[in-house]
């Protein structure tokens, strides 16, 4: 089932960031093709949308170094436990006619061919991409810089000899790409930097246990379908109790930081707002409530829960983000 929602495309990180890295995986597009991707910022996922199992690797630590708390009386502000910058006026879409530059963001539309024909995998629409970032095959993001919204773009690059593909290897591949908006930030981009500019206080204890129950659930589901007890499946990843503990804080700061932006909004749990940002989510594929959309997709009512959040907070940012 596709899974909807900047959540899973958001990867980048944003409820756990430095939790670890993930292979690039082979792909028929221009993206992942660079010799390497960077280890956890484009790869794995929402706040607990995603397993543990898939977003825990090795990991030096990361999250703010606090202490953590049993009161959590907030009502769901969380600025007691939480400094944070302001939310507002994040320069989104640039002005009409503004050229791209490396560092800032394309959305573009694009059509690749192999000797006149069409690849599987070679064409996609809306994607945001950040020059520079290394994520396309090289070359690819060079050819865009200097270019302005509704300009049209014929990109040609090479793939790898080794790419992985045989179809693909070593062959020029042209791109049709056109420009749809140049833009300073995306709203994930902007969260993302509202996480890495804050800082927490303390850590609301009933939090980080919660999410360490369920990243450990996760590994135990993992560890019962290999045959293995916990300890030992844990042992053979390379994953420590300690690693556990890192993806939980950082899944709880963000989680904090999303939760008190739609407390500062007046946006409280089965509000309008949150309903819609919570089908949003879970609504794809014909299910008539957004707990049938997130049985469909394997995912508990906390992971949910902070998915919608997560919604709301780039919601918010994008409402409230400086005129172009």
């Amino acid at each position: 089932m596709k899974k909807n929602l900047m959540a899973l495309a958001l990867c980048a990180g944003l409820l756990l960031v430095g939790c670890g890295s993930k292979n690039p995986t082979t792909a028929s597009t221009p993206q992942e093709a660079a010799s390497s991707v960077p280890a956890g910022k484009t790869e794995s996922t929402v706040s607990g949308v995603s397993s543990a199992a898939e977003s825990v690797g090795s990991d030096d630590g990361g999250y703010d170094s606090a202490p953590t708390t049993t009161d959590t009386s907030n009502d769901g502000d969380y600025s007691d436990f939480l400094d944070m910058p302001d939310y507002k006026g994040y320069q989104l879409a640039l002005p009409a006619g503004k050229t791209a530059e490396k560092g800032m963001i394309v959305n573009i539309d694009y059509e690749g061919t192999i000797d006149g024909e069409k690849f599987e995998g070679g064409s996609a629409k809306g994607f945001d991409l950040t020059l520079g970032s290394g994520q396309f095959i090289n070359g690819f993001e060079d050819q865009l810089i200097g270019h302005k919204k509704g300009d049209t773009v014929d990109v040609t690059v090479t793939f790898p000899k080794d790419y992985g593909v045989d179809s693909l290897n070593g062959k020029e591949a042209h791109f049709k790409t056109k420009i749809n908006e140049v833009k300073a930030n995306t709203p994930d981009s902007a969260l993302t930097d509202l996480r890495d500019r804050s800082t927490v206080k303390s850590y609301p204890q009933d939090l980080v246990d919660k999410w360490v129950n369920i990243y450990r659930s996760d590994y135990q589901a993992a560890a019962d379908a290999a045959g293995q007890d916990l300890d030992a499946y844990l042992e053979s990843i390379g994953v420590t109790s300690d690693m556990i503990e890192t993806n939980a804080k950082n899944t709880v700061k963000t989680d904090m930081l999303c939760r008190t932006i739609a407390a500062k909004e007046g946006v409280k749990k089965g509000d309008p707002l949150y309903k819609e940002a919570a089908s949003s989510l879970t609504l794809e594929n014909g299910e008539k409530t957004t707990a049938e959309g997130a049985a469909a997709m394997g995912l508990s009512e906390d992971r949910i829960e902070a998915a919608t959040y997560l919604n709301l907070a780039l919601k918010i940012i994008e409402e409230n983000a400086a005129a172009s």
